[in-house]
């Protein structure tokens, strides 16, 4: 045979051993178990179990044996009505635990299970879950508490930019509650006239969006920012200046006995027109044409209302 002939075979051996070396090396050698001495499955549902992860893992690349193994997979199950907690310990690397809602969900479960502990990922990361292994409550969740409630507020403000001018308030509203977050849809009307030579009157009616400091604490501050549509009038030297349009309002309040079906409100706030007050007063000299009004005020509340189930987060796989 000529040398050259010789080499190319010698050559193809080398190649031909690497892949099956290759080949050999990515199908790992593995053995499946199930652990029990702390699995509360009935011994049929357990043998049922232990086929299911064989399956899984050889459906995973790997070649499960009965010994002389180079990895083991070890299952435990407890079970809590029908739900299962299910946790795939790898001799090599480490623990991931998940959920199943059924029995007939843990080749969904073990998949997760299998291909987070081969990826090193963990449970929820890209590529764990996918639309062949996604289970029923990462489909739907459960969903998330929500508050519905009703308020109304007292309170007392000032319009500034007139005269001096301050007055009680009165007002009201809605209130949709989670934990961290609520929106909230409001009026609010006010009326002065202490201070002596003016008289003021407000109108709002707005929608704000709350953030609480701490959502699952019985009493909790929060911060307030919304938008809404305002009348407002004020004097300046016996002079009415009226205006309407868009305002802000920010807020910094306190509500009280979260757990509860009737809570109190503790508020203090200002609207900040993105208008100004005009006069009519054409022929009365140095006014100014127009004047910038903000109000400031303070208002007590009760609030009630009931939970509902009424949010739900989606996850898309």
């Amino acid at each position: 045979m000529p040398a050259s002939h010789r080499s190319t075979l010698a050559r193809i051996a080398f190649v031909t051993c690497c892949l099956a070396y290759a080949t050999s090396a990515a199908a790992a050698h593995v053995c499946a178990a199930v652990d029990e001495s702390t699995d509360t499955l009935e011994a049929g549902e357990r043998r049922a179990a232990l086929a299911v992860l064989k399956q899984t893992l050889a459906a995973n690349g790997d070649t499960v044996v009965a010994s002389d193994c180079t990895e083991t997979y070890t299952a435990s199950h407890a079970r809590l009505g029908k739900a299962i907690r299910v946790a795939v310990t790898s001799s090599a690397k480490g623990t991931r635990n998940g959920n199943a809602a059924t029995l007939e969900e843990l080749p969904d479960t073990y998949d997760q299970l299998v291909k987070a502990l081969k990826s090193g990922k963990a449970l929820g990361e890209a590529g764990v879950a996918d639309r062949h292994n996604v289970t029923l409550d990462q489909a739907a969740p459960r969903r998330v508490q929500s508050d519905n409630l009703g308020y109304v507020t007292i309170g007392y403000a000032s319009t500034r930019g007139g005269d001096a001018a301050y007055g009680p308030t009165i007002g009201g509203g809605y209130r949709y509650e989670l934990d961290r977050f609520a929106v909230d849809a409001n009026l609010m009307l006010t009326m002065g006239q202490k201070g002596a030579r003016a008289t003021q009157t407000g109108f709002t009616a707005g929608i704000r969006g709350l953030y609480f400091l701490d959502p699952t604490a019985s009493a909790s501050p929060y911060l307030g920012v919304g938008v809404s549509f305002a009348a407002i009038g004020t004097e300046v030297n016996s002079v009415s200046f009226n205006g309407g349009g868009l305002a802000g309002r920010v807020s910094f309040g306190y509500e009280f006995l979260r757990e509860s079906t009737i809570r109190f409100l503790v508020e203090a706030d200002a609207q900040l027109p993105f208008f100004t007050l005009d006069h009519d007063a054409s022929s009365v000299g140095g006014l100014p044409e127009s004047i910038y009004a903000p109000t400031v005020g303070l208002n007590l509340g009760i609030a009630w209302g009931g939970s509902s189930q009424a949010v739900q987060s989606v996850r898309v796989y």
